[in-house]
């Protein structure tokens, strides 16, 4: 499994116990953008934005992949 992949399932574990925590919503967004799934990191960085508009991760990444 690659390094990518192993934060997903990281994220999304932390996700299950918390899941208004903006930041490891964005960084699910990165770990999906690495992998090349814009779809998915930019549902992601959105979440993230939603709980916390101001959230620096999402915000760059959702530039970054037209979100």
């Amino acid at each position: 499994m690659g390094k990518a992949d192993k934060a997903i399932e990281d994220f999304n574990a932390a996700l299950n116990v918390d899941n208004r925590n903006a930041e490891a919503w964005a960084l699910l967004g990165l770990a999906y953008e690495k992998k090349g799934d814009r779809r998915l990191a930019s549902e992601n960085y959105r979440r993230a934005l939603s709980l916390n508009g101001d959230q620096p991760l999402a915000r760059q990444g959702s530039s970054r992949v037209g979100g």
